[in-house]
């Protein structure tokens, strides 16, 4: 049981929400255009998905610990930092790094089951979400050169949704790239003000990340800009009824976005203060991928 608790640690399982919500939606999705459930390919696309984002995570503690960069960290906290296992002499360096890699192969496992009960593309989409998860931390690791943010969006956004609904429909809909937008922004507003209490760690480390780069005063309006940009989207999909006229209850969360953004600009230069803006952003993207796949399922009814 203690092992368990501990992998489940390492592998940060309580940021599984982030690709669990864009699993629900993809299939929430083809649930309301067509009201059925594919439950077999379904659960392979869980599991595939979720091995994938449990290695992801084991990888990036493995070379952000070979850089430096978790090491010399002194605000990591349940929102940034990696998980500490190693640090912590938890886990060993190597099984770290061994236990993503197994994660990958059975991420590819279920890839190759998926595949064979729809066609290649599935197998596909699976490599593909192993090679973004992997290029985030190494070869060429993309959150070293400002591109992570934009890789973790475009993954936990379009690539899982319309994966998921691709599993269910065997093809990709224009419905389901909109509806994927606003989950891949807010998971890139989730990584992004992340960054800010990591600043030092990330700039001792060389890993030049955007809020890095841009240096947290001038780095603080694009957060803002993931966050608007969420809303907006939502806005008009459903003004253009290409979102269900129901998806508009999103908008109840907008106070916990103005909120996030008032925690954000008071306290950016502060790692241990600026918490409260991280952790309302993990909980508006959840509650706002629970929403959209509310509407969604409601539509089907």
């Amino acid at each position: 049981m203690r092992s368990i608790i501990t992998w489940l640690k390492a592998a940060r399982a309580s940021f599984f929400t982030t690709s669990f919500v864009s699993i629900l939606l993809g299939t929430s999705i083809a649930f309301s255009e067509t009201g059925h459930i594919a439950w077999i390919r379904a659960l392979l696309a869980l599991g595939g998905v979720a091995a994938c984002h449990a290695g992801s995570n084991l990888v990036n503690d493995y070379y952000d610990h070979l850089s430096t960069n978790d090491d010399i960290n002194e605000y990591r906290s349940p929102f940034n930092g990696g998980s500490g296992c190693i640090q912590e002499g938890i886990v060993a360096p190597l099984s770290m790094r061994n236990a993503g890699l197994l994660c990958y192969f059975i991420s590819i496992v279920f890839g190759i089951i998926l595949s064979s009960l729809l066609n290649i593309w599935g197998l596909l989409l699976v490599l593909l979400g192993i090679a973004f998860g992997f290029s985030y931390s190494r070869f060429p690791g993309l959150s070293y050169y400002g591109l992570g943010e934009l890789m973790v969006g475009i993954s936990f956004g379009p690539l899982i949704v319309a994966s998921v609904y691709y599993a269910q429909m065997g093809y990709i809909s224009h419905l389901a790239v909109v509806a994927s937008l606003p989950i891949g922004l807010l998971v890139a507003a989730v990584v992004y003000i992340n960054q800010f209490p990591d600043y030092e760690a990330d700039k001792g480390a060389n890993k030049k990340n955007l809020v890095v780069r841009l240096g947290r005063r001038r780095a603080l309006p694009y957060y803002y800009l993931l966050l608007g940009t969420a809303y907006l989207i939502i806005f008009l999909g459903v003004l253009y009824r290409i979102l269900p006229p129901i998806a508009i209850i999103v908008f109840l969360t907008l106070p916990f976005a103005v909120a996030a953004a008032y925690w954000a600009a008071k306290w950016y230069e502060k790692p241990k203060q600026i918490l409260p803006a991280n952790a309302c952003t993990v909980a508006i993207h959840v509650v706002v991928g629970i929403l959209l796949i509310a509407a969604f399922t409601w539509n089907a009814f």
